[in-house]
């Protein structure tokens, strides 16, 4: 589930419908948390406001992001689609992602998010690629990692975050890289586990960006599944896996001052 820690204070958790890979904190103290068949919504005393369920058992989501406007954004990988929710949980929009071939659903998606523009940023996990839409669901770009020179050779992705300056932060999974790309596609900053051997980098997943530039991030599996590392790679703080904090991936540092429903956070 996820998981809320902060100073001095026990870590507040929540179930989920299956294995946790998506959950945001909202100014209010209340939390959005993905489960392999559904997506869950408690206020900040632990209480469910409401789950959303898939219709269909061979359906699996994996992300999950909070709109200005109180709804929420889901990926449901098998049917390959998006899906806004409303306030109460209810669909309101549904767009296709017709450019995923791939039908298998753990294989399929990934990370899902939208920025400001209203675009759609989508990651197909085992072909290694990203698909971009605009607001009204036609492709605007598709990005394919697995042809562009990455500093290691990119087996599958797990995550994107679309930051505000039009560069996109992306982990590679089990490549165990983080990379940044520009406007025109080229990797212009990367993390990879040679460059931090002591951290033992397995699983490249979650990104949290920093106001300062600094990024908290999830390496699932690995000796320090949770650190914070600055532009040039200078690790600030590490926490070393242990049972407590089980296999993270992602992330929130819940006392910076964005706003997670307003496209602020960079998650």
């Amino acid at each position: 589930g996820a998981i809320k820690l902060k100073n001095g204070i026990p870590p507040q958790k929540f179930k989920t419908p299956g294995a946790c890979q998506d959950a945001w904190q909202l100014r209010d103290g209340s939390v959005l948390a993905t489960g392999k068949s559904g997506v869950r919504k408690y206020d900040p005393s632990g209480k469910l406001v409401f789950e959303y369920s898939v219709a269909n058992k061979k359906s699996e989501i994996y992300a999950c992001m909070p709109m200005p406007d109180g709804g929420i954004l889901i990926s449901e990988s098998a049917p390959a689609r998006i899906i806004e929710l409303d306030h109460n949980g209810a669909p309101r929009k549904v767009v296709d992602v017709k450019d995923i071939k791939l039908q298998h659903p753990h294989q399929q998606m990934r990370g899902a998010r939208k920025n400001a523009a209203g675009e759609y940023f989508i990651v197909s996990t085992y072909e290694k690629r990203l698909i971009i839409l605009h607001p009204d669901g036609r492709l605007k770009k598709i990005i394919d990692l697995s042809k562009l020179p990455t500093p290691i050779k990119v087996k599958y992705l797990h995550s994107v975050v679309p930051l505000d300056n039009g560069h996109l932060l992306v982990s590679t999974s089990y490549s165990g890289s983080f990379v940044m790309l520009d406007e025109n596609d080229q990797v212009i900053w990367s993390l990879t586990p040679q460059d931090v051997p002591e951290l033992g980098i397995k699983y490249a997943a979650g990104m949290h960006r920093l106001p300062n530039g600094n990024l908290i991030c999830t390496t699932y599996g690995s000796a320090y599944p949770v650190f914070e590392i600055t532009p040039d790679k200078e690790i600030v703080w590490k926490i070393k896996a242990n049972p407590a904090i089980g296999k993270p991936l992602n992330v929130q540092a819940v006392s910076q001052p964005e706003n997670p429903s307003n496209f602020e956070l960079q998650k």
